[in-house]
């Protein structure tokens, strides 16, 4: 084996990196040791936790984008896309199917999540493509989530 390869780090003990944690919106158990040795410090695992869904607020000089989409989105960087023009938000949903998609923005629709959204963008699709789903199949389950979708907005708005 040449070095660098992943059996080496393996054999070296260092800790494989794309090991997750059981609930992934939680802090690690390191933070919740490290918050109970400092003292004076309440270890709360409720105002620790990241926001499960994006945080829009109404701009009247800045468009808000919501991009949504499978794992093929994880390495977008909403920071980056952040314009003076626009604020974008990101949600990646691994192993998402376009059924997925469609169920997730009806949910974050429902409950007022996306109030502020002006732009939907969807990437989507490459996950029904590798379970080889018809064509025929994914065309109708396109136009049944941008119908839903469509559907949704309209109602709460």
């Amino acid at each position: 084996m040449t070095p660098g390869t992943y059996s080496n780090a393996v054999k070296s003990g260092l800790q494989c990196r794309t090991r997750q944690s059981p609930t992934p919106n939680t802090p690690g158990p390191f933070l919740r040791q490290r918050c109970e040795q400092i003292p004076n410090v309440e270890y709360d695992e409720r105002k620790l936790e990241r926001p499960k869904f994006p945080l829009f607020q109404r701009n009247n000089d800045k468009k808000n984008l919501f991009l949504i989409g499978s794992s093929t989105l994880k390495r977008m960087s909403a920071r980056k896309m952040t314009t003076d023009k626009i604020t974008t938000k990101v949600k990646t949903i691994r192993g998402g199917r376009i059924r997925d998609i469609e169920d997730c923005l009806i949910e974050y629709i429902s409950e007022g999540k996306l109030d502020y959204v002006d732009v939907i963008a969807v990437h989507v699709g490459t996950n029904n493509v590798s379970d080889r789903d018809s064509v025929h199949t994914i065309i109708n389950d396109y136009r049944n989530l941008i119908y839903t979708v469509k559907q949704s907005l309209t109602e709460n708005n």
